[in-house]
This record gives C-alpha cells, sequence and structure tokens, in this order.
C-alpha cells in the first residue's frame, strides 16, 4: 500500500531500512543517525524482510534492484521506487596480493576505452530503469501491492 511517508533520507527518518552489509551508499545514509539501519546479507534477504514487514524501506544500487527483481520474478510496479542519489561513481580495486600486478595498466586503459565508447554505460545500464547505473541508490517502501 502506498505510505504517506517521502522516501528520502529525512523522510525514513525513525524508519527501518535494510541495506547490504559492507555497500557504501554515500554520506547521506552513512550519518543518517535517525534511520535504524539493518545490515543484511544480500538484497533479496531485504526484500524478503520487506515483504514480511520486518523493515520498512531497502537502500540498493539500480543494478542490483533491477537484477535482483528480475530474478526472483517480482515485478517493478510491485513496489515504491525512489531514486535518491545521482551520478554514484564505482572504484575497481586490486589486491596486492594479486598474480598479475603488470596488467594494472591494460586494465586501467581498457576501462578509460569502454568510458569513452560508452561500451561501459551499455555494460551496466538496466533497461528497465530509463536513467539506469548513473542513478545508484534507490528504497522501495512497504509491502508490494497485490496484482489482480
Amino acid at each position: 500500500p502506498e505510505r504517506e511517508t517521502a522516501l528520502t533520507i529525512e523522510g525514513l527518518a525513525n524508519q527501518s531500512v535494510a541495506y547490504t552489509r559492507g555497500t557504501y551508499y554515500g554520506e547521506p545514509f552513512r550519518l543518517a543517525t535517525d534511520i535504524h539501519k539493518v545490515p543484511v546479507d544480500d538484497l533479496e534477504q531485504g526484500m524478503k524482510m520487506l515483504d514480511l514487514e520486518r523493515v520498512d524501506a531497502v537502500l540498493a544500487s539500480d543494478q542490483l534492484l533491477f537484477n535482483t527483481m528480475q530474478k526472483a520474478g517480482w515485478a517493478l510496479g510491485d513496489f515504491q521506487l525512489s531514486v535518491i542519489s545521482h551520478g554514484q561513481t564505482g572504484r575497481l580495486y586490486m589486491s596486492r596480493n594479486v598474480e598479475h600486478p603488470e596488467y594494472e595498466n591494460r586494465m586501467r586503459e581498457a576501462l578509460k576505452t569502454l568510458r569513452r565508447e560508452g561500451r561501459l554505460w551499455d555494460i551496466f545500464r538496466v533497461t528497465a530503469y530509463e536513467r539506469s547505473s548513473s542513478d545508484a541508490m534507490a528504497f522501495w517502501y512497504g509491502q508490494p501491492i497485490a496484482s489482480e
């Protein structure tokens, strides 16, 4: 059902919000001390908790959100959705114990080429959501809406 609470950091004050353990969702979420943050192992666990009304909302990247929904067979229209942060960036990390450190520069150059040619966008975009991976965080809130 529709809720009156706004799907914003401020609107979710005093609400329980599931998020994937170990994931950085930006400074506004990190600094939000009035949100009850519930760490989950993966997004599917958070969605099940949402369905059981154990949490009020779930925070996730759009890529993970749509892939998880597709895998589980959930429809986008079953949830209230709000993008709360545009333009999150990703980082590629290389282990200090990597077997082939000589690949680092080749990887950097390949990523630059993919970004320049727009192919990086094609790899990470989600067709269900128009703006896709440049919009990194989404909340959904409340019980899934019953399908007819």
